[in-house]
């Protein structure tokens, strides 16, 4: 998808929880934007009780949208972890380097695709639904 500017994209993102199946309620906890980067973090409380907790980094640079970082993390209402997906460039031994998961049942770190607010929210709404 193409946005004209970082506020556009950080506004579609924060949609992306006012109309999501799966999300109670959720807070902006950060937002700023300077010029062609910006970044937000919000956290979220999901309709089964667990929590999501979500930053990206991004840059727009001749119209081009980039994520530059992410952390999104799901956890249990009582904090424990179940996955955390980020590009933190360590781990360097994963194929996928610098993107990973950490899996919290297994405590292992496992290849990841690059993810996103956006995707995350998906994959959390598919496994919401097959645990119903």
């Amino acid at each position: 998808m193409m946005y004209l500017n970082i506020e556009s994209y950080l506004n579609d993102i924060e949609e992306l929880f006012i109309f999501s199946r799966i999300v109670l309620h959720y807070h902006v906890r950060e937002k700023m934007i300077t010029g062609n980067e910006g970044y937000t973090r919000i956290k979220a409380n999901l309709t089964n009780g667990d929590m999501f907790e979500a930053f990206e980094f991004v840059t727009m640079i001749d119209g081009k949208m980039d994520i530059l970082t992410y952390r999104l993390q799901w956890q249990t209402s009582n904090g424990i972890l179940k996955k955390r997906w980020d590009n933190a460039e360590h781990h360097r031994e994963i194929t996928t380097f610098p993107h990973h998961v950490h899996d919290g049942v297994s405590g292992n770190v496992f290849p990841s695709e690059a993810m996103s607010i956006k995707k995350a929210l998906e994959f959390l709404d598919k496994e919401k639904l097959a645990t119903d």
